[in-house]
């Protein structure tokens, strides 16, 4: 705990407070822009026809609703806990993330597909997590699959940390393919997602120079 507080206190100057206020504050606006256009595709999709998928037609639904919702969660802590650990990275993995989302909050309301008939029902389950899930998350949001591209966005973010970027590969794969089994997908938003958290990291690069420097800096400690 010692390390980490003189890792702080020597991190946080006046500019990187500015900074970080304005990830956190991007980072909440995008949450809000994503259960707004969530709600609106969820609506869309169920005046839609559903499609048929040469993956969903012929694999069976598995109840995953744990590792798609609990799992999540669990996925998010662990990349807060490695920006406190590590606060070089929380700077642009938060305006990444925020920026991550965004995109896909346009992108679920640009084409709407009828939810699919085997899909698992998620909100079946009454709990706190699957609650907080469902504030920014519903049925419908389909392309592209965020369970698939925030874990490897957080890999591009920590590639130079050889065990969190095969932890974080490994967890874009396990929910990729989940979110296929509980058939909440169709097979393109999972196949997509990784093309799109890559562009989108590019992205962030080139508009967050500093913080995008400073996580490199970090990565080469």
């Amino acid at each position: 705990m010692g390390d980490i507080r003189d890792i702080h206190r020597r991190f946080w100057t006046a500019a990187r407070w500015r900074s970080f206020g304005a990830a956190l504050a991007l980072l909440l606006a995008s949450a809000f822009v994503q259960a707004a256009a969530g709600a609106s595709a969820a609506r869309k999709a169920v005046a839609s026809n559903a499609v048929h998928d040469i993956i969903l037609d012929n694999i069976p639904v598995v109840d995953l609703s744990f590792v798609i919702v609990q799992g999540a969660l669990i996925f998010a802590l662990g990349f807060i806990a490695i920006g406190i650990r590590r606060p070089r990275y929380l700077i642009f993995g938060m305006k990444a993330t925020a920026l991550l989302v965004l995109t896909r909050a346009v992108f679920i309301n640009l084409t709407n597909l009828g939810i699919h008939p085997d899909e698992l029902l998620l909100g079946a389950k009454a709990s706190a997590s699957y609650s907080l899930y469902h504030l920014v998350d519903f049925p419908g949001n389909y392309f592209f699959s965020g369970h698939t591209a925030l874990p490897l966005l957080a890999a591009l973010i920590v590639w130079q940390e050889r065990p969190w970027r095969i932890a974080f590969l490994a967890a874009s794969v396990f929910f990729g393919t989940s979110v296929l089994f509980a058939h909440i997908h169709y097979s393109i938003d999972v196949f997509a997602a990784p093309f799109i958290a890559y562009g989108v990291y590019r992205v962030a690069a080139k508009i967050f120079p500093a913080d995008y420097a400073l996580a490199a800096e970090e990565a080469a400690v």
